[in-house]
């Protein structure tokens, strides 16, 4: 993890202060925000390529941003035996088995690197 120290600095007149990903530890000590939008805007670590493929694969098909989230944290969250098979009982799955056979092996694999599972 990168580490980050700002101390006895000024931020005049800007959007954002600080633009971090998740994975920068930011440490900052004495600074004077005069009309700041934002001081902290924490972005998630970069997704794995998996992830992005996920996403670019689901567009179109009415799925929504938390039955992905549901069906990668069932799949973290199940035995290894019974990965596909929490695939297939999200509520992801019924909109793409169909237009997308691969869907639950690209979910098991982006879950897998999300979360850095052991397989």
């Amino acid at each position: 993890m990168a580490k980050i120290k700002i101390t006895n600095s000024s931020f005049t007149n800007v959007g954002t202060a600080y633009k971090i990903s998740g994975d920068v530890s930011l440490d900052a000590d004495a600074n004077l925000y005069n009309n700041v939008g934002t001081v902290l805007d924490v972005r998630p670590a970069d997704m794995p390529e998996s992830m992005k493929t996920l996403i670019a694969s689901v567009q179109g098909l009415g799925v929504t941003p938390e039955e992905i989230r549901n069906a990668l944290l069932a799949v973290r969250d199940a035995a290894r035996e019974d990965r596909a098979k929490s695939v297939e009982k999200s509520g992801l799955w019924p909109k793409v088995k169909e237009k997308f056979p691969d869907a639950a092996a690209l979910i098991i694999k982006t879950a897998v690197e999300f979360w850095k599972l052991n397989v």
